[in-house]
């Protein structure tokens, strides 16, 4: 089963490749000239050539180590970080990677994992509760069937490259929520003896150390809040968990946007056993 995913994985990043290479070709057309030349060419093949060199020296060793580390860890996300973490020395290289991967991954090939389950005791599943799927659904619905109108008009009334920059930041975008949507299958929220691993897809991680957490109640539908005061992750979720620290924590985002709180609403699917959980581990909670 392992031999048939990885083969599987191969022609994937197979297809990958080759349609960078179109899309590279297809941008050239549009934006020098109606005919392919022979120097756009030349590029067109270079760049295919130079995927293709990637693809066996780079990504193959990079697959054997996420290979041997899913096994190890029994845990996609946490392989996919470790795999990084080995290949890469810099810290910036790194997160930039780490969004990059992972969006890719989870986009295209979580479809040859299981999916893992939660045990509600030290991992916990926010799936139902993350409202994923109906962000994808709306990011999709506004923008792919509009793309191609968008992307004519801006072409006729600007510069082409301004139309190709557009248009992939649209499919990426598209691309991004999906991954998102897999993330919050795959990523659960963790808690140990001495933090709170919090999770959120693609969208947010933080960890914070349960000797700064207050208070953890389950928020009631009669309860009204000022929300402006709180961390909430996602919006629009039927259960929530509302925790209080004593001091602000950061919720930093994927565009590490800055985001101090001392109040989170945090949506989860089983609230009432993450409440049981932190009182075991601290007893220092309200």
């Amino acid at each position: 089963m392992e031999i048939e995913g990885f083969t599987s994985s191969k022609k994937m990043i197979l297809k990958l490749v080759l349609t960078s290479g179109i899309i590279v070709g297809l941008f050239f057309h549009s934006v020098i000239i109606d005919q392919i030349s022979f120097l756009q060419l030349i590029l067109v093949y270079s760049i295919l050539v130079i995927s293709m060199v990637f693809d066996y020296f780079v990504l193959s060793n990079f697959q054997k180590l996420f290979i041997k580390f899913k096994q190890e860890l029994l845990n996609v996300n946490h392989a996919i970080s470790k795999t990084i973490n080995k290949s890469l020395r810099f810290a910036l290289l790194d997160r930039f990677f780490s969004t990059f991967i992972k969006t890719l991954y989870f986009a295209f090939f979580t479809k040859f994992e299981n999916k893992p389950k939660t045990d509600e005791k030290s991992s916990f599943s926010y799936e139902k509760s993350s409202n994923a799927n109906d962000m994808f659904w709306v990011v999709f619905v506004f923008q792919i069937p509009t793309l191609p109108l968008i992307h004519w008009i801006i072409e006729i009334n600007s510069e082409p490259v301004l139309a190709w920059a557009v248009t992939l930041v649209t499919i990426w975008s598209v691309i991004w929520c999906l991954a998102h949507v897999q993330a919050c299958k795959f990523i659960p929220i963790e808690i140990d003896e001495t933090t709170f691993k919090y999770r959120f897809g693609l969208m947010c991680k933080v960890n914070i150390p349960i000797s700064r957490i207050k208070s953890v109640k389950e928020l009631h539908y009669s309860e009204v809040i000022k929300s402006f005061n709180y961390f909430q992750s996602p919006l629009g979720s039927k259960k929530n968990l509302v925790i209080e620290f004593d001091k602000k924590i950061n919720f930093s985002n994927i565009f590490l946007l800055p985001n101090y709180k001392n109040k989170a609403i945090l949506s989860v699917d089983y609230p009432e056993k993450i409440i049981r959980q932190l009182n075991q581990v601290s007893k220092n909670i309200d």
